[in-house]
């Protein structure tokens, strides 16, 4: 990455140095819990149904397992995956922030 930058630099190309290096950032998995998912997926968060499909989980699986541990279906996925759940009407979940365990 490192090399291609520099190259792009040399040849006079800094804007596009810039935007290959973003595109690269957005694009690149990370490994989370149970299933990967790209830097841009981390800024805007996953939706419920998202976090669903990569755990290879039903509704009908996600509500059984939630009462099971007489949890809300949001809180189950919460404790599952160890991601945090944003506010609103259809909130998103979020990966943990590597920074906050470490900080407390």
């Amino acid at each position: 990455m490192q090399q291609l930058r520099e190259a792009l630099i040399a040849a006079g190309a800094i804007s596009l140095a810039s935007g290959v290096e973003e595109h690269l950032a957005e694009n690149t998995s990370i490994e989370g819990g149970k299933f990967l998912y790209s830097v841009k997926e981390a800024r805007e968060g996953l939706s419920k149904t998202e976090i669903m499909r990569r755990l290879d989980m039903t509704t009908t699986t996600l509500k059984r397992l939630a009462e099971t541990e007489r949890l809300s279906e949001e809180k189950y996925l919460v404790k599952v995956t160890g991601w945090q759940l944003g506010s609103g009407e259809r909130p998103k979940f979020y990966p943990p922030q590597p920074n906050a365990q470490e900080q407390g």
